[in-house]
């Protein structure tokens, strides 16, 4: 709702909460995502400064898998490809260490194909396009093949890859594979994201794939 004030007030609660109650993991994940409201305003080295705090939170935390949910990779902005990808290496060790069954209701979402997901998004956004790929070509590897929402955003995020190789067609596929799943579900941020990719289509606007896809997106509106 871009209620800002009322979003940081509800981070402040949400802390003090947490320390009330001295409970460092799910301190750890209020940082986490209260990073997400910073980054979204420009303001990346804060959203840097947050995790690395939710990261120091973390260690101490009583739970495994917390750590990987407090370092998801999100690399943007000044120093954003050391942290970025420092921060893929750290949510890669702590899945791998983990297991979500034992750990939080609010863990249990980050298996191993979200944490696929985010390192295709993280080395797209620090244009690494070969890491990228080889981080996409795993995550489809290792994909449900089923028509989820997860998957949808996948396949946008491995559009995004295929962009930054100019590879459109390839591109232009995987945008309509998420298209697709978006109309099965109808997941509004599914839907987003594959506008997003629209958008940086824009360049090849007139080839014919992009055409396509357009057609798509229009029968879908």
């Amino acid at each position: 709702m871009n209620d800002q004030p009322a979003t940081v007030a509800y981070y402040r609660v949400a802390i003090e909460a947490a320390r009330e109650a001295d409970d460092n993991a799910l301190w750890a994940c209020v940082l986490g995502y209260e990073s997400y409201q910073t980054a979204s305003q420009g303001r990346h080295d804060q959203a840097c400064a947050l995790l690395g705090e939710a990261q120091r939170r973390a260690a101490t935390g009583s739970t495994v898998m917390t750590p990987g949910v407090a370092g998801r990779p999100r690399g943007r902005g000044a120093g954003g490809t050391r942290r970025g990808a420092g921060g893929a290496g750290r949510a890669q060790d702590a899945f791998e260490r983990g297991e979500s069954d034992g750990d939080r209701v609010w863990t249990q979402f980050f298996e191993r194909g979200r944490l696929d997901g985010l390192k295709v998004t993280t080395y797209t956004r620090l244009r690494r396009p070969a890491a990228a790929y080889a981080a996409a070509t795993e995550a489809l590897r290792a994909a449900e093949p089923t028509a989820t929402k997860k998957r949808s955003l996948l396949m946008s995020d491995i559009a995004e890859v295929h962009i930054q190789r100019r590879e459109i067609e390839a591109a232009c596929h995987f945008a309509a594979e998420a298209l697709a799943i978006v109309a099965q579900t109808d997941f509004s941020l599914g839907l987003t994201r594959v506008r997003r990719t629209r958008d940086h289509l824009r360049p090849w606007q007139h080839t014919q794939a992009v055409r396509d896809l357009d057609d798509q997106l229009r029968a879908l509106l």
